[in-house]
């Protein structure tokens, strides 16, 4: 196998779990594993992702030292898929940095949302199928 072979390759390695994708991953193969990640994703049945705000004891060294009083970094993401959904929803474009976020987006929106990988940026371009507006025309960043 040469080099190239490799590298071409290499994108299949990315699984829906993972952060970035490969450097070396084209649209084109972004494209084949989007449709094999729709086959693989089940859809949730719901609107949105759960999780709301928290108010819980905190303790440092075993000892309680207050309370927090804020978003855990589940509930944090919770909001950054909720908020995304609600840009496809209302026919804007969004964007996602990580495959585990695709994953999640296509449990809310399985057979609607569409994807451009876009390598010079490592980000893709999201939207739903059938909205207005003309996504190829925006390019990367």
């Amino acid at each position: 196998m040469t080099i190239q072979e490799l590298k071409d390759t290499i994108y299949v390695y990315t699984s829906p779990d993972s952060a970035a994708p490969s450097v070396h991953m084209t649209d084109p193969q972004w494209q084949q594993k989007f449709r094999l990640m729709k086959q693989t994703v089940r859809p949730s049945g719901q609107r949105r992702m759960s999780g709301g705000h928290t108010s819980e004891a905190a303790c440092r060294g075993g000892i309680r030292s207050g309370t927090y009083d804020g978003a855990t970094n589940w509930q944090t993401y919770a909001m950054y898929i909720n908020d995304t959904l609600s840009q496809l929803r209302s026919g804007e474009t969004a964007y996602a940095w990580f495959t585990y976020q695709i994953r999640d987006l296509l449990s809310y929106e399985h057979d609607r949302l569409c994807s451009r990988y876009c390598p010079q940026d490592r980000m893709w371009i999201l939207w739903l199928e059938g909205r207005s507006g003309n996504h190829k025309a925006k390019g990367g960043i």
